[in-house]
């Protein structure tokens, strides 16, 4: 356990720092910036300035600013463990070019299963959906915890375009991703199995391939 929250707390640092050589990036760029949208503005080309800050300005630096404020909501998930993990993937999310949306709205200090239980778990879930969102035309991840006194809600949700076979999607073996593969899902099912007050909920919804992982 202590050298899974030493090999975490590397992955939380690396991953600040990252961020952290981004975000200075885009401070270097920003009175540069600026000084282009002052010349649309002073000839009042508003058309211009449209385009250019479509094309230049939110398609160049969207993903530094979504990453940017995954990490803001990452500071609410106390549990170091965990905190490197989804500090991990969402580097490696953010590599491939899939926007990841974390919601963590309260602190979040338990944790409802062994931690390295639940590091698998949302380990597994996590890289489905990071290797499903990156096949898509419509790359995107969202990710919540939400705590309440009596609960844990963790919500993982990833768009794709291949649709999987929702009966067979548990069995072993059975993958969209080719042969060989899919036995993640099957790990999950059974390293729930050790935990009774878990619940987990499997669905296709709007376009969105949903995992709903409940401890109460």
């Amino acid at each position: 356990m202590e050298m899974v929250k030493q090999n975490q707390l590397s992955n939380y640092i690396v991953a600040l720092e990252t961020i952290n050589e981004d975000m200075k990036h885009f401070r270097h760029d920003y009175a540069n910036i600026l000084f282009t949208l002052q010349t649309f503005i002073e000839t009042e080309d508003i058309q211009g300035l449209k385009h250019y800050f479509q094309s230049r300005i939110l398609k160049v630096e969207q993903q530094t600013l979504l990453t940017n404020k995954a990490f803001c909501q990452i500071k609410n998930l106390k549990l170091m463990e965990l905190k490197g993990l989804i500090a991990s993937k969402l580097l490696i999310a953010e590599q491939l070019g899939i926007n990841v949306h974390l919601e963590i709205p309260e602190e979040v200090h338990t944790a409802p299963a062994d931690m390295i239980d639940l590091s698998r778990i949302i380990g597994i879930l996590i890289d489905n959906a990071i290797e499903a969102s990156e096949k898509a035309s419509t790359k995107q991840i969202q990710i919540g915890f939400i705590q309440t006194p009596s609960s844990m809600l963790i919500v993982i949700k990833n768009t794709f375009d291949e649709m999987p076979d929702m009966n067979l999607l548990f069995k072993g073996y059975y993958s969209t991703k080719g042969e060989g593969r899919g036995i993640g899902l099957v790990n999950v099912r059974k390293l729930l199995h050790k935990y009774p007050n878990a619940t987990m909920n499997t669905r296709i919804e709007n376009g969105w391939f949903i995992q709903e992982l409940e401890f109460r």
